[in-house]
């Protein structure tokens, strides 16, 4: 459990290769004008045929949400294809994204770790006015040199922020337990110790600042054992 958030590399990882393999097959018997087009056809019947499978309770591990989010990731290939064209400042656009988000939370939920979909169609028009706003927000911040700065470097860091965020927590919970006079099992729960309540900021602060710094000591361990390397052949030579 502690290592969970790492299902989303494999899926991505999956995803990735059955996107090269189906893209070299069309491009091998399909002509250039027509490729587009079969490959969107392919992907898209995919992506119906992952959410019937969940539908129907047929989930065969990682493979159902592979189907799913190979979709979501062609609709990536096409936007940083086409997306100059896309104007993702639309203040007006923002906001109905947002307010659809809210409203569809009332009728539906999207779990792709657990291959949970309400329907195909709520899966796309969640996941457009989520990159929406991703793409808005992120254009906001482009603007703030100080800011963007920062989320570039949590973002060379971002792996680690995903493989310890969970471990990370564990230390603000054995705080808990040590200021709120818990049984020291409590640090079993997983991700956290129930209700979290204020307990939530120092939870976000460690889940990022503790992976940035055994990032940050990965990468100097790295470039000096390269330094060091690099001084043993010296001398060897």
């Amino acid at each position: 459990p502690i290592g969970g958030a790492l299902w989303f590399l494999v899926v991505l990882f999956f995803v990735t290769i059955l996107f090269f393999i189906i893209s070299y097959i069309i491009k091998k018997f399909a002509k250039n004008e027509n490729f587009e087009k079969y490959r969107f056809i392919i992907i898209i019947l995919l992506f119906f045929i992952g959410n019937l499978l969940s539908k129907f309770g047929y989930t065969i591990p990682r493979f159902n949400n592979t189907l799913v989010m190979l979709f979501i990731y062609y609709l990536g290939v096409i936007t940083r294809k086409y997306g100059q064209k896309i104007s993702f400042e639309n203040a007006i656009i923002f906001i109905v994204s947002i307010i659809g988000l809210i409203v569809n939370n009332f009728y539906g939920t999207v779990s792709v770790n657990n291959n949970i979909y309400l329907s195909p169609d709520f899966v796309i028009v969640n996941a457009l006015i989520g990159v929406y706003i991703v793409f808005f927000i992120s254009k906001q911040i482009e603007k703030n040199n100080i800011l963007s700065k920062i989320l570039i470097n949590i973002g060379d860091v971002s792996l680690h922020i995903m493989s310890l965020h969970f471990l990370a927590f564990k230390l603000i919970s054995f705080i808990r337990i040590q200021v709120q006079g818990l049984p020291i099992d409590n640090l079993a729960y997983f991700p956290v110790i129930k209700p979290v309540s204020y307990w939530i900021i120092l939870y976000l602060i460690a889940g990022v600042i503790l992976p940035i710094i055994v990032g940050k000591i990965i990468k100097i361990v790295k470039v000096k054992s390269k330094e060091l390397f690099m001084k043993i052949n010296y001398i060897k030579q």
